[in-house]
């Protein structure tokens, strides 16, 4: 027998109450040691969860309204505009001038000048059918978010018939730029548009509208 060891009553032998250790100290450490794992899991999580979702948001288009992101997508920059002879030369140019004017009225951000440029329906980037109404909003919302707004087309615009008769399919690159003084945010960038138009009485109006940005940077001023 230890010195550490004590006879009861009976003549049992133990050891003092101050070297056994108490059941709820063993189940306190058998706790700890298992919730250890638990919070580092969880924190992993959080942390993969938040870079999740600043990657969406950073490749969220904001070149142009519901823009986003599309792959696969083959873009061409060389071909030139007078390759396609079913255009006559009149035609082309009114659908050249009413590109330009597309790009200078979005720049204003006036919505009722941007209405008269759409069809009633509209293939509206990855938002489907969609009327007027709706682009409207979503172009307010557009320019709520982002109050100055600049884009320039980069290089050629090219233009080809498409397979319903007095329809124009129009693409072009474009580079932008975007700023909010209000959150002191800029973004920079260029995207492939890809517009159908319709030629209608002489009026033309964009039946389908599509973007895809090739690049973007964003920094805070």
């Amino acid at each position: 027998m230890s010195r550490w060891d004590k006879i009861n009553e009976k003549g049992e032998i133990f050891r003092s109450e101050s070297d056994i250790p108490a059941a709820s100290d063993n189940n306190k450490s058998k706790y700890n040691s298992n919730r250890y794992p638990i919070i580092f899991a969880f924190i992993i999580i959080f942390i993969f969860a938040i870079f999740v979702i600043n990657y969406l948001k950073s490749n969220t288009s904001v070149s142009n309204y519901s823009t986003k992101e599309s792959s696969g997508q083959n873009i061409t920059y060389n071909r030139d505009i007078n390759n396609n002879s079913a255009l006559g030369s009149n035609e082309k140019e009114r659908v050249i001038e009413f590109i330009n004017n597309y790009q200078s009225i979005s720049n204003e951000g006036n919505i009722n000048r941007i209405m008269n440029l759409y069809d009633d329906q509209v293939d509206y980037f990855n938002k489907g059918i969609v009327d007027k109404s709706y682009i409207a909003i979503d172009k307010q919302n557009y320019y709520n978010r982002w109050p100055k707004v600049t884009n320039t087309t980069n290089g050629n615009i090219y233009i080809e018939n498409a397979d319903e008769k007095d329809i124009k399919t129009v693409s072009f690159v474009i580079d932008f730029q975007v700023d909010s003084y209000r959150r002191r945010e800029r973004v920079t960038g260029k995207a492939q548009t890809t517009l159908k138009v319709k030629i209608s009485n002489d009026v033309i109006r964009i039946i389908s509208e599509k973007q895809t940005v090739i690049k973007r940077q964003k920094t805070i001023y």
